[in-house]
């Protein structure tokens, strides 16, 4: 029952996101459809909701299912969810996202670049980083 339930809940949060852009809804339904929709999915283990644990794990930061992130994880399935999980752990080890801490929510990670950006970060793009990030400093 609860598989059936979920399945029902994505058919119907499918629906809506094609509908909505249509201009179907006043911007108050359409806001309250997309917070209601929120709301249910916390209810089930969704990828967007596992994403959400993922990061709150990797970064130690509270993070509540919200609209915009929400829309950005759906609309972007050219990445799966283990490599927006990938990129989240790639991107805690970039020196520009530790220093601008607050950048690091999932609103910014779920952007298509940076899934593919930090997807494929390694050690030597760090390396590459921390020299940039030092030029810099000394006005090289």
């Amino acid at each position: 029952m609860l598989e059936t339930s979920k399945n029902a809940f994505e058919n119907l949060s499918d629906l809506l996101s094609k509908i909505i852009p249509h201009g179907v809804f006043t911007d108050a339904e359409e806001r309250l459809i997309k917070k209601q929709l929120s709301n249910i999915e916390t209810a089930f283990d969704t990828d967007y909701i596992r994403y959400l644990k993922a990061f709150e794990e990797i970064t130690g930061k509270k993070y509540h299912s919200e609209p915009e992130s929400r829309e950005l994880f759906y609309t972007n399935q050219v990445h799966s969810l283990e490599q927006k999980i990938k990129a989240l752990r790639n991107a805690v080890k970039s020196r520009w996202l530790q220093e601008n801490n607050h950048m690091l929510n999932p609103k910014f990670m779920l952007k298509k670049d940076n899934i593919a950006k930090y997807m494929n970060y390694s050690e030597t793009q760090k390396i590459n980083d921390n020299a940039n990030n030092y030029a810099e400093t000394q006005n090289i």
